[in-house]
């Protein structure tokens, strides 16, 4: 089988290029034969269908990337596939969403705000973002800089960190969390929960939600922090890890 991934390419300090290059990763692991494009480079995407002749085109983005990942290899013939994350409300392009008989959300929730804006269930599958184990992985929770970064948030030794990442969190689950927190808080209160988000739109506007949230359930907001620049939370490291607590 040969698959066209479109998607931000060459690999770039993004998730959308981060997500496209483990997919594709996971792909030729699996035995698959992949070629990865640019979703927005008009040159080339003629010449990799022409040429590599692929049996579908599976392209991130949202759904405004609709022209680029599913109408353009359409009017060449093929077999579109989106994968799609969720920016915002779904204004348009219902009729082309809803035609196709795959299409993948990274989450439940993506999946969820999709469906609520008027495109079917039915063709909808979750694919979760794959990651790579060399780069994520456990440190000792006494590890120095794991103690440094504690620190630097407030998070106490006793304390258990609580960790969401995302360019907003509501997509990655932190409202399903906070309410979790709010379950157990009278008997456990040796918490403290970081969101790692991005500076757009999307982070503050879904903000509104976690905050309204945090206050309806009596949490202690001084207990939970933002944090909106990566490099500088894990300023030791030229990638991400993973705490082990």
């Amino acid at each position: 089988m040969r698959i066209l991934l479109l998607y931000p390419y060459p690999l770039e300090p993004d998730g959308l290029s981060l997500q496209g290059h483990y997919l594709a990763k996971g792909l030729e692991e699996l035995g698959v034969e992949v070629l990865s494009c640019d979703r927005f480079n008009d040159e080339e995407k003629p010449i990799a269908y022409k040429s590599f002749k692929p049996h579908f085109v599976l392209g991130i983005g949202f759904w405004a990337d609709t022209p680029h990942l599913i109408l353009d290899p359409m009017k060449n013939g093929l077999k579109p596939i989106p994968w799609f994350n969720a920016d915002g409300w779904v204004a348009n392009y219902h009729q082309e969403l809803n035609s196709l008989p795959l299409m993948l959300a990274t989450s439940n929730w993506v999946k969820s705000t999709y469906i609520r804006d008027g495109v079917k269930e039915d063709n909808i599958q979750v694919l979760n973002i794959g990651f790579d184990p060399g780069i994520f992985y456990p440190f000792l929770k006494d590890d120095p800089r794991i103690k440094d970064k504690r620190k630097e948030l407030g998070v106490e030794d006793d304390e258990i960190m609580i960790f969401t990442a995302g360019g907003d969190v509501t997509s990655k689950g932190a409202q399903e969390m906070l309410r979790g927190i709010a379950r157990i808080d009278a008997e456990f209160k040796d918490w403290k929960y970081i969101f790692k988000i991005n500076d757009s739109f999307s982070s503050w506007n879904h903000g509104k939600e976690e905050e309204k949230l945090i206050a309806e359930l009596g949490l202690d907001r001084g207990k939970i922090k933002y944090v909106n620049k990566i490099r500088e939370f894990f300023k030791f490291r030229s990638h991400y890890f993973v705490v082990h607590l």
